[in-house]
């Protein structure tokens, strides 16, 4: 449910049978072969940083409603969702203490504070990672494998003296990276099967990733080394289409998509950072309540009437012709 559907949702409305608890569960799913093949190739340290953060983010969540006399969410497996995604956007070597503070942060703050489920206006995950990289920008820029320090395919992509790996190594996943963004072809098969189930929506991903891959050609780049590298492919099937900070209207849905992915190329062919996903993610949360209210269609059996004053547009309705 996108935030401020209480705004703009208009009857007739069909319930549905699908719960929220069912929809995280299949999204834990699709991550499944991603958490496998990254233990894999980065060492079982990844178990150990995946159960630090999940485990933050259950007692966090199952602290802050005992102590606001809240229901008790856990079972809807949202928490244990931010835990994983957070995790999964984190360095393998890194800080035991850093998935424990980044996700009760992303639970404390960006959940919690606004009201729990459903009324957060950030991805709290996202938002965690954001402040985490910030305040430990040392700590979470630090990538090692087999304790040896190692460059991502983003960074060597800009340097003169590293070698860029096979687009064949980076669609397989066999690169440098986070725990879960170095396999495309993963993350890909995950995605495809929450579209295939009609849990997320193709529009966000699919307009994120080909605005990345269009823009980066004009500008004189490689598009398919653009979207093969870093955690575009993870951010835009696994969290730009989060239901609560994710649009409902279909218009919209293109509108953040085109949006996050020039943000992508902005930050990564204009700035001195690499990424640009996560910032890419937030401006596309703020984008979605007023493009929520602002693009709202008339609703079953209705059409607007055409006006020629400056008055909000009324609804009347149509019949059978």
């Amino acid at each position: 449910m996108s935030v401020g559907v209480v705004y703009q949702s208009r009857a007739p409305h069909k319930r549905s049978t699908i719960t929220s608890s069912y929809q995280m569960r299949e999204v834990i799913f699709a991550l499944v072969p991603v958490i496998i093949f990254s233990t894999l190739y980065f060492g079982y340290r990844v178990l150990l940083v995946l159960l630090l953060s999940v485990s933050s983010a259950l007692v966090s969540e199952l602290l802050i409603e005992i102590l606001l006399r809240r229901r008790i969410t856990l079972g809807d497996f949202s928490a244990a969702i931010t835990g994983i995604i957070f995790a999964l956007s984190l360095p393998v070597n890194v800080a035991w203490w850093i998935p424990v503070a980044g996700s009760a942060a992303a639970i404390l703050v960006f959940k919690g504070l606004f009201g729990g489920i459903g009324k957060n206006i950030l991805n709290p995950a996202i938002a965690a990672r954001v402040v985490t990289a910030l305040v430990f920008s040392e700590q979470m820029s630090s990538l090692q494998i087999d304790g040896i320090s190692v460059a991502t395919p983003l960074v060597s992509m800009y340097s003169d003296t590293l070698l860029f790996p096979s687009k064949l190594s980076c669609f397989l996943g066999v690169v440098p990276g986070c725990i879960g963004e170095t396999s495309t072809l993963l993350i890909l098969l995950g995605g495809i099967y929450l579209i295939s189930r009609r849990l997320i929506d193709f529009r966000i991903p699919f307009a994120m990733i080909t605005t990345v891959f269009i823009l980066s050609y004009v500008l004189g780049r490689d598009g398919l080394d653009q979207i093969l590298t870093g955690s575009l492919m993870l951010t835009a099937f696994f969290v730009a289409t989060d239901y609560v900070t994710s649009p409902m209207n279909s218009t919209a849905k293109w509108i953040v998509g085109v949006a996050g992915g020039l943000i992508v190329v902005l930050i990564r062919f204009y700035t001195p950072f690499n990424e640009g996903t996560s910032a890419a993610v937030l401006v596309m949360n703020l984008l979605t309540l007023p493009l929520d209210r602002f693009l709202v269609p008339a609703p079953y059996g209705t059409r607007k009437k055409q006006k020629n004053t400056e008055e909000k547009d009324d609804f009347e309705e149509v019949g059978e012709e």
